[in-house]
This record gives structure tokens, C-alpha cells and sequence, in this order.
């Protein structure tokens, strides 16, 4: 009866909100009264300024937030704050897409924890979880990474709403899967999915989003506010009000966090589109209808990808126009062109600065259409500085998305207030919906897609090989940039004026073509301006100092890559817990098979910032007051080193490993040995233990790897998704603690290893198993009883866990083991003239079972020989006379 009334209800609502549109003006606005309270309310003249410049397909948007009005996102309940698509709603919405060419599955649970807790005792109580839906676009209609990119084509990952009160990119991911996943759609992007795949993260900040803050509670920081109170453990403490991802891409703190970068790291995508969206003062005029693209820059990434990046104008004036890809239009320039022919305006990233400078001041948020302000316009002059565009801090989403030696990018949504009002909230949502589109489009070009593939995958190449690095920038190929310093940028930005390239504004003055005493003279029109504008835009360099002042006491910025990083120190759990978070950068991790002494380059730690050792407030002028730097001093040296078997040891020969050397280098702002984010009474140093006047815990090799007898240990892309938990971290155990679970199973080589922490969420869960080249069958250690056992792959590829694979610390051991024999027979049955029919059966055979295929019926003639697929088989069979088999074995696995 509920269900009834509510739909009775809304479709009554959607008929007078129908009517209402049908003599073209803008609709009433729904919001109203429900964001902040300076944000209550548009001028009509500009919300139908709005609603004029929108395309049909937006007006017609059918995300329930627009379809089921009335209900609040809020876990306050209150109805002062936006509205947003429900978590249960957008899930609702996907799983009703057509799926020929979409698989969604859910790839984690999350938890998100209370906020309001007044003591540390009840820090940890969980509010609710989320499951964490992944949108997979092919025309495959595959979803496993293996699969994915084994088609050959570009993968670009899409991702909405990393804030949580800026949701319109999460609406506008949703209307792009549909457009994706319906080839009749009337703006269908499906035929691109010839040349492209798509993967798509909807909803990034799941409990951000539901609790419409910009911050996430999936982890909850605190400090103590003394010395004192710490060792007392006493109530004398403050919590740090949640967790910015867009600013945890280094510290993997947030299980968000971890399980996007084990996303990134699993389909290594070419573009990774990070959405968000920002208010625009009222009272400053700003009332503007556009979108800020910021493609991000990386010193330890080549220069072609910021030339195939960045607008035409700007980064092709250093390069010879007769190079290939310095001839083709930059993805800046399409994005912005394709924005502008739907009329939404394209602005700069503005990182700093005031928007306009008045001439006169008034107390009332709206009087740029009151009284003698709108009416006489020359009040206010508007006046632009020449400002900064970007920085390349790694911890913030889009750098870290370029660290994988692809296109990272940042779209900033701008109209009034921070929230979802009215008409504007449809111009929020098909702006980044439309920057999502010309990426895609720009992939699949048959001109550009190509060379855009080839810069990616000639970049990725580069920064295994070292030679990465541009020019200018250091003395040695393939160094490390690791600090950047601000104070001199060596005229590595360009500061330039471009034409069309200025603020828009949207002004309400009176109507130019009307005089006094005419009908509508009191009534305001709409004007739009652009603010003339100087940009200093970051190529390499911020000209923001967000790197800790005390800082500046390390003498270098630029070192030498090493052979490899060894990690080594009296405290080996801690060591190694730390190498597990590094995975998180996508780096493969080995071990020592056994002791060497070799020669290294050291580090001594020689200072650190005051009270280092206890939260000491924000040192950084970015948003992020629960990091401050402790290491202000390191002096580097040369020794020989004994290290002891099981060393964690990380080449540097992989395209990951400049964000590895990010969180490994001292002199790197967000390194492993300075103060992170940290839970409640936990130590208060870093995650790897550092001392004044001590070796700084990691090495650097610098000599041929022939001398180092390494062994795999750990790869985030070895971890399973899973549903109805979440993974904390990979475990890297040493080759005796794998053999203690697999020894008794693998004969030979195992053909995959997956060890893990979960957040045990419920008694049961579900992985996505990994597929592999070569067939075998997937184990679990049964905790219970001590052994491995069989699991089989269920529905859509995933496999059915219980609390008995779950051990101590909430471990799971999963493993692939290939047959330690694999046998093949045959019969032939003898039909009419000259054709016989004949039947495979092929058996692999295990430790503690036997797997038998489905058999395989091929008509044949008499005497017939040849090879035949069963299964992922080849199997040789000779025949002779009419019925007998001369020979039948395995030739080996399908290549």
C-alpha cells in the first residue's frame, strides 16, 4: 500500500512540475530550502538562463533524484542539507540497464563509523555499510581486468562524487552508463565500445555521499591533544573530522581508498576522470555555468603526455609542429569544445585567490540583482590576478591518477552554492557527463585514439626504463623527482594571456534595449562577462609552497634512481606492514631468498620538526590538517649492509615505481617515516619507524640486480574484488609461511597467490576470482580443519567464502593450483558412410580430487587425425578403421 501511495504521489508531482515546463521556462525549483542557507534561492532570470542553455537530453534526465523528489540523502534527517540520489536508488538504476555490453558487480562492502562518539572507548562503532558497485563497458561484455585488457583497446575509468557533498558527478556517471549500456539510446555512446572500454566508479565516497559531507568516515583519526594525555591514555583527545580522499593517494588510510587504487592498479586505464564540484559566491556575481579541466603534470612522467594533454595553444609552442602527436588536438582543447557546444563556459582550475574585486560593498548575499547594484553595474569593477592552475601533489587523485603513466584529470564543476539547487544542479551533471563523453569519443577517434594509446603505452615503457624524467629537471636520466621545490620555478610555467580564455560571469543588469518607464525596466536581465585573465599554469612546478616550510632543510629534491629500495630495520613487522601498504602504489614486491652483504646508499635522519612524535596540528596549506612533516633533515652516505633473508626488496624497473619512490625517499613530503593520519591509540611516528641520528629504514641499491636473489611476494593486482566485506591490506609472507598452506596441494609452480586482511562484515563473503592463462583449480585454507579446500567459481565468476576461511586477524589464504596431470580419452562411433562421430573426455587430476570436462562431440571421417579443442585443451587423437583410437593425449593448454 506504501509503495502505491508513494508512486501515486510522484507521479503527481512529475505531472504539475510537466506542466510547468511545457511553455519553456525553467522549472520550479525543488531545492529550494534545502542547502545552505545563503543558497536557498536563484533569480529566476538567472535560473532560466540556465534552463535555456541546457540540452534536451538533460532536461529529460530520469536519475531518481529528479524522478522521485522529496527524498533526503541526510543521515541527519534534517531537510537543510542537498539531495542526491539514494545508494540503494542508484544501484536500483544500473542494475535496470541493458547488460549485453555492462557488468556491474559489487567489488567491496563498506563500513562507515560514528562521528559523535565523546570518548575513545567507543571510537569503531559502526552506523551502516555500502556495497560498492563497478560498472564494466565492453563490447565483450567482460568485466574480469585480465579479460578487459586483453581486448587490446584503451581503458578509461570514470569517477564520481570522491566528496561527498559534491554528488553531481555521481548523477552524471550514471546517466554516461546508461548512455554506454544502451545502444538506443538518443545520445548513445555504445558504438564507441568497438575502439574503447569503459569502466566506471559511481558513487567514489559511498558514506561521504549518504552522510552529504565532503569528508568520509571509513576511517576514524584521532589525536591526543598532550604528551601527557597520550601516555595516560586520558579523555584529553580531539577527533579529526574525517578523512579527505583526494588527499590520502599516498597513505592508502582509507579502505576507499585502497580498494580504488587496487581498481586503477587491476585495469591500468590509460585516463582516470576524477568529478567534483565547487560553489561559486552570489555575492561575488559569479554566478557561472561551467566546468574547470585541470590535466595533471608529474615530473616522473614523460612531457609527451602533457603535450597530447594540455591546451594547443600553450603546450605545443615548445615543440616542432612537425611531430606527430604535437599535431593533433590536445584532450584539454576537446573537452573544452565539446563543453562549449552545449553552452556551458570552460575556465581554468582556479587553485587560489579571490573571484572579483569590487568597487562597493553590501552586507546582502543577493545584491547583485537588488536595489541600485544590478541597476547601475558600474558599482562593481571586475578585476582578475593572474593565479595558479594546479599543483602536482601526489596524494590528490588526479596526480596520482597520471603516477600510472596515463591521462589523470580533474573536473571541477562550477554554478552557485556547493549544493544540488535547482536548474543548475542538471547544468553540475551533464557538465561532467559531457567531459566523460569526449574523452571516450577522443579514444575512440581513428586518428587520435591510436596516437593517444601509443603515448600512453610509450610513457608506461619510459618510466620502467627510467628515462622518464625531462630534461632541465636533473643531471642523471632516470632520476627520482621527489621534493619540488617552490621558491625558484626556473621558468618552468608559462604566465600568458589567452583571448575567450577569462572568467565568465554571469551579471543582472537592466535590459540594454529598454529606457526608463518602460514595461520590464525594473525588472533584470542577464549578461554574461569574461574577466580578462593571467594564468600561471603548473607544467612541472606549483608556485604554491604546500610542501612543509621546515622542509627546505633537505638539501636535495632530484636523487638518483637505485637498482632497487631494500627495506630493512630492527622492527621487522613493522617494516613489512609498511611494504604492504606501498603495494597500494601498484608496485610488485620481493624478498630476499637469502642473506646478502652488498654496498648501499643510506640515509641518517638528522631532524625533525617539533613534536614530531604527537599531532602537532597542519603544517600544510592544503586542506589537510591531520598530516604534518616530521622529517626537516637527512644526510645521505655509503656503507655495506648485511641483510638477512626475506628482506622486502622493490625494483625500480616497473612504471609504478615513481609513486613507490614517493612514499620511500625522506625528502618526500608525504613519505612512509613522516606523521600520517593515525587510529585511535595507535603510535604516533609513521608507518615506518624512524629515529634521530638512525638509519632511515630504507636502502638504496644501487648496483646490477643479478646480485640480489629475489622472490615474489606481493602484487595488489594478486587481490581478489570481494563482496560482503572489504580487503584491509595484502600480505606479504615469505616462501616458508606460503608452503605451509600450499605444499600439501601445488606440485608445481602456483599459478596464482592471493594472501589478505578482510573487515569481516558478515560469516559469509564472496571473491572474484582471477583468471589465468593456464587452467587449474582455486583453493581456500579452511581455517577450521586445516587444510586447503576446493572452491568453485558461482555466479558471475565469484566464489562462496564461510567464516572458517577467515583465520587469525581476519586472514585469507587463496591460491591457484595447476593439475599435476591432465589426461585425455576417446570413443568413435560408427555412423553411415564414411563419417563417424567422435567423443573427448579430458580429466585433470588433483592432489585431492579429479576435475572432468563436459565431453566434446566432433563429426570426423574414417581414419581421421587431428587436434581438438576441450575445454581450455588441445587434445591430439588418432583414429583407425572405424572405431578404434590409435593414439589420444593432451598437446597442452589453448594459447
Amino acid at each position: 500500500m506504501f509503495k502505491k501511495r508513494y508512486l501515486l504521489m510522484a507521479m503527481l508531482i512529475l505531472f504539475f512540475a510537466s506542466s510547468a515546463f511545457a511553455g519553456g521556462g525553467a522549472p520550479a525549483n525543488p531545492y529550494r530550502g534545502t542547502n545552505n542557507v545563503s543558497e536557498t534561492t536563484l533569480p529566476s532570470a538567472i535560473e532560466q538562463y540556465y534552463w535555456d542553455n541546457l540540452p534536451q537530453a538533460a532536461k529529460d534526465y530520469d536519475m531518481p533524484t529528479f524522478t522521485r523528489p522529496g527524498w533526503s540523502s541526510s543521515v541527519r534527517g534534517s531537510s537543510v542539507y542537498g539531495r542526491m540520489t539514494a545508494h540503494e536508488d542508484m544501484i536500483e538504476y544500473l542494475e535496470a540497464l541493458p547488460k549485453e555490453n555492462m557488468q556491474m558487480r559489487f567489488v567491496a562492502e563498506i563500513l562507515t563509523y560514528n562521528t559523535s562518539a565523546s570518548t575513545p572507548e567507543n571510537l569503531g562503532m559502526p552506523v551502516r555499510s555500502f556495497p560498492y558497485p563497478l560498472c564494466v563497458f565492453t563490447r565483450e561484455g567482460v568485466f574480469g581486468p585480465e579479460e578487459v585488457k586483453a581486448l587490446g583497446k584503451p581503458v578509461l575509468l570514470f569517477e564520481g562524487s570522491i566528496h561527498g557533498n559534491e554528488s553531481a558527478a555521481m548523477e552524471g556517471m550514471m546517466h554516461l552508463a546508461k548512455r554506454l549500456a544502451d545502444p538506443t539510446h538518443v545520445e548513445t555512446l555504445n558504438p564507441l565500445l568497438d575502439k574503447v572500454s569503459v569502466v566506471i566508479i559511481p558513487r567514489y565516497n559511498v558514506d561521504g555521499n549518504w552522510k552529504n559531507i565532503r569528508e568520509s568516515d571509513t576511517l576514524q583519526a584521532w589525536h591526543y591533544t598532550s604528551t601527557a594525555a597520550a601516555d595516560a591514555k586520558s579523555n584529553s583527545f580531539s577527533r579529526i573530522n574525517g578523512l579527505d580522499l583526494n588527499r590520502d593517494q599516498t597513505g592508502f588510510e582509507s579502505p576507499i581508498t585502497r580498494l580504488v587504487n587496487q581498481i586503477w592498479n587491476a585495469y591500468e586505464p590509460y585516463l582516470i576522470g576524477d568529478g567534483h564540484q565547487q560553489g561559486i559566491s552570489t555575492g561575488t556575481s559569479a554566478w557561472n555555468n561551467g566546468i574547470a579541466i585541470l590535466f595533471t603534470s608529474n615530473p616522473n612522467t614523460p612531457e609527451e603526455l602533457d603535450v597530447l594533454a594540455y591546451d594547443g595553444i600553450t603546450a605545443k609552442s615548445d615543440y616542432n609542429d612537425s611531430s606527430t602527436w604535437a599535431n593533433v588536438d590536445s584532450l584539454e582543447w576537446i573537452a573544452k569544445r565539446a563543453a562549449r557546444a552545449e553552452g556551458r563556459d570552460t575556465m581554468p582550475y582556479v587553485g587560489t585567490g579571490s573571484n572579483v574585486s569590487r568597487a562597493t560593498t553590501q552586507p546582502n548575499p543577493y545584491e547583485f540583482y537588488t536595489g541600485s547594484t544590478w541597476s547601475n553595474p558600474a558599482n562593481y569593477t571586475l578585476v582578475r590576478n593572474s593565479f595558479q592552475e594546479g599543483n602536482p601533489e601526489e596524494g590528490i587523485t588526479d596526480t596520482a591518477g597520471r603516477l600510472m603513466g596515463g591521462f589523470g584529470v580533474l573536473c571541477e564543476i562550477s554554478s552557485p552554492g556547493q549544493g544540488q539547487i535547482g536548474v543548475a544542479y542538471h547544468n553540475r551533471i551533464r557538465s561532467y557527463e559531457t567531459f566523460c563523453a569526449s574523452m571516450i569519443e577522443a579514444f575512440a577517434d581513428p586518428v587520435r585514439g591510436p596516437i593517444l594509446k601509443a603515448g600512453v603505452d610509450n610513457a608506461r615503457k619510459a618510466m620502467a626504463e627510467g628515462t622518464s624524467v625531462r630534461p632541465g629537471l636533473t643531471t642523471h636520466e632516470g632520476d627520482f623527482v621527489i621534493s619540488i621545490k617552490n621558491t625558484n620555478p626556473q621558468h618552468l610555467s608559462h604566465e600568458y594571456g589567452v583571448p575567450g580564455e577569462g572568467i565568465p560571469t554571469l551579471r543582472l543588469v537592466r535590459n540594454p534595449e529598454l529606457t526608463a518607464g518602460d514595461p520590464g525596466w525594473n525588472t533584470p536581465v542577464v549578461r554574461k562577462d569574461f574577466i580578462e585573465s593571467w594564468i600561471h599554469r603548473s607544467r612541472y612546478v606549483s608556485a604554491q609552497d604546500y610542501r612543509n616550510s621546515a622542509h627546505t632543510a633537505l638539501d636535495y629534491s632530484v636523487v638518483k634512481r637505485p637498482t632497487a629500495y631494500i627495506l630493512h630495520g630492527p622492527d621487522a613487522e613493522a617494516i613489512v606492514k609498511a611494504a604492504e601498504r606501498v603495494a597500494y602504489t601498484g608496485v610488485k614486491i620481493e624478498r630476499l631468498a637469502e642473506a646478502v652483504t652488498i654496498p648501499v646508499e643510506f640515509y641518517t635522519v638528522t631532524g625533525f620538526g617539533q613534536s614530531f612524535q604527537y599531532f602537532r596540528g597542519s603544517e600544510f596549506p592544503t586542506g589537510v590538517p591531520q598530516l604534518s612533516v616530521g622529517i626537516t633533515g637527512a644526510s645521505k652516505g655509503e656503507k655495506v649492509v648485511e641483510f638477512p633473508k626475506d628482506s622486502v626488496v622493490i625494483y625500480t624497473n616497473q612504471y609504478k615505481s615513481p609513486h613507490a619512490a614517493l612514499t620511500l625517499e625522506p625528502a618526500g613530503a608525504r613519505n612512509f617515516g613522516n606523521y600520517w593520519y593515525s587510529r585511535a591509540f595507535s603510535k604516533k611516528d609513521g608507518f615506518l619507524p624512524v629515529a634521530l641520528n638512525q638509519d632511515f629504514p630504507v636502502y638504496r641499491f644501487m648496483g646490477d640486480a643479478s646480485e640480489l636473489n629475489t622472490y615474489f611476494a606481493g602484487d595488489v593486482k594478486m587481490l581478489p574484488f570481494v563482496s560482503g566485506t572489504h580487503i584491509e591490506f595484502p600480505l606479504l609472507l615469505t616462501q616458508e609461511e606460503k608452503a605451509e598452506f600450499t605444499d600439501s596441494i601445488a606440485r608445481g609452480p602456483l599459478l596464482a597467490f592471493s594472501s589478505f586482511k578482510v573487515n569481516m562484515l558478515a560469516e559469509d563473503f564472496e571473491a572474484y576470482l582471477k583468471k589465468t592463462q593456464r587452467p587449474g583449480a582455486w583453493y581456500a585454507w579452511n581455517w577450521a580443519e586445516g587444510r586447503a579446500e576446493v572452491i568453485t567459481a558461482g555466479e558471475n565468476e565469484y566464489a562462496k567464502l564461510t567464516v572458517d576461511n577467515i583465520g587469525p586477524d581476519n586472514k585469507v589464504i587463496l591460491f591457484k593450483a595447476q593439475a599435476f596431470e591432465v589426461v585425455a580419452d576417446a570413443k568413435v562411433e560408427k555412423l553411415n558412410g564414411n563419417q563417424n562421430k567422435l567423443t573427448i573426455f579430458v580429466t585433470e587430476l588433483y592432489n585431492d580430487h579429479e576435475v572432468e570436462y563436459v565431453p566434446v562431440t566432433f563429426m570426423i571421417n574414417n581414419n581421421a587425425a587431428g587436434t581438438y579443442k576441450v575445454g581450455p585443451y588441445n587434445v591430439y587423437v588418432d583414429t583407425k578403421g572405424n572405431t578404434q583410437i590409435r593414439e589420444c593425449k593432451v598437446l597442452g593448454f589453448v594459447e
